[in-house]
């Protein structure tokens, strides 16, 4: 399993049932954890927010830019 934090607060497009954008914007808040998907669907990377199960697909740039793996 790898877990990653966010670094930064960013925001990205809310997605539907149907993974189609509902035009409306989620953020994704600092010092968050997440636990990275061997799956995808959409994009080069799904994350998975501990506790709340909650998913995000995102390119490998952002999850450089904004979240660093955590370690031991």
């Amino acid at each position: 399993m790898s877990l990653f934090k966010c670094i930064k607060e960013f925001e990205v497009d809310e997605l539907d049932e149907n993974e189609s954008p509902t035009g409306n914007d989620v953020i994704v808040e600092k010092d968050t954890f997440w636990e990275l998907e061997e799956e995808t669907y959409i994009s080069d990377v799904r994350l998975v927010k501990l506790k709340t199960f909650e998913w995000l697909e995102i390119c490998e740039e952002t999850l450089n830019k904004f979240f660093e793996e955590v370690t031991g």
